[in-house]
Formats: structure tokens, sequence, C-alpha cells
């Protein structure tokens, strides 16, 4: 499971796929954002779309925040080739 935020200080779409023990090694599935934890995942080069609920991305690389420098969103990272048509 992960769980989508906006980092505070950037704006920017960071996916939560694990949180990190103590020690900041991956231990558990991120299920939502809690205080007091740290989160591995995937930081995202975002651009805006027309919908909210939509967002594109031009490359991604992997990342770990704290749970106060994050905001969590009512939406889940769905990742889409635009290159093919439907």
């Amino acid at each position: 499971m992960s769980f989508t935020a906006r980092v505070k200080k950037t704006g920017k779409i960071f996916e939560a796929i694990n949180e990190l023990d103590t020690e900041g090694s991956r231990r558990w599935n991120a299920q939502t954002l809690e205080d007091g934890k740290s989160y591995w995942g995937y930081l995202y080069d975002t651009q805006l779309t027309n919908d909210p609920a939509e967002f594109k991305y031009r490359g991604r690389m992997e990342a770990s925040f704290r749970a106060d420098e994050l905001e969590q969103l009512p939406l889940r990272v769905v990742l889409r080739d635009r290159r093919k048509r439907d």
C-alpha cells in the first residue's frame, strides 16, 4: 500500500511507499501519514494540469521525508504511458 502527499516546502508530489524505522531502514508498507514517522518513496518532478486530481511528471527520484514535512493528499498515483493512444 502507499499514500500520496505534497512536500510542504516545495509543493512537489511524493508517493510514500514504505515507513522507515529509527535507523532509516525500510520496514513497513506506508498506509497513512502519522506524526513522528518517516517515509521512503518517490518524489515526482511534476507539472500541473487542469484537473486537480491529475498531474504530469517528467521524472521521479527516490526520496525520504519526515511526516512534519508532508501534507497527505486525497489521491492515488496511477502511472499511464501518455505516448500510447487509448
